[in-house]
């Protein structure tokens, strides 16, 4: 925990430190990557994880065929498909980041709701 988080628990208070503590730490990177094939989009994601995986494949082929060429122009279209399959990945790979990122946001919006919905009780118990 940094400093940052520490001044945080300090000042929230007992009730909030307990509400807080049932919706449990930040995951770790490996659990984010699993909670993405139980959200909405888990077929998108397969299908993301499996065009990856072939795209690997195709890279790993093309490289093979690029080395043993002797011919300059068939290097060069197999360089061409070797590029293609990298950023290929590069974009999926992209993809599942900016979906990982999401749950996060969306667990960092329900947390702030949380806390605005005890400060609101508060304040409509105090008036």
């Amino acid at each position: 925990m940094n400093d940052i988080d520490k001044l945080i628990a300090e000042a929230l208070s007992e009730e909030d430190a307990i509400a807080l503590d049932k919706i449990g730490p930040d995951p770790s990177m490996l659990q984010l990557a699993t909670q993405t094939f139980t959200q909405r989009h888990r077929f998108i994601t397969a299908m993301a994880v499996f065009f990856t995986l072939m795209m690997m494949g195709l890279c790993v082929w093309f490289l093979i065929q690029a080395f043993s060429t002797d011919n300059t122009q068939t290097l060069i279209k197999w360089t061409i498909g070797i590029f293609f399959t990298i950023q290929s990945i590069a974009m999926l790979k992209l993809w599942s980041f900016m979906e990982m990122n999401t749950t996060v946001v969306t667990r960092e919006i329900k947390r702030v709701e949380l806390q605005l919905a005890r400060l609101s009780a508060k304040i409509n118990d105090q008036a």
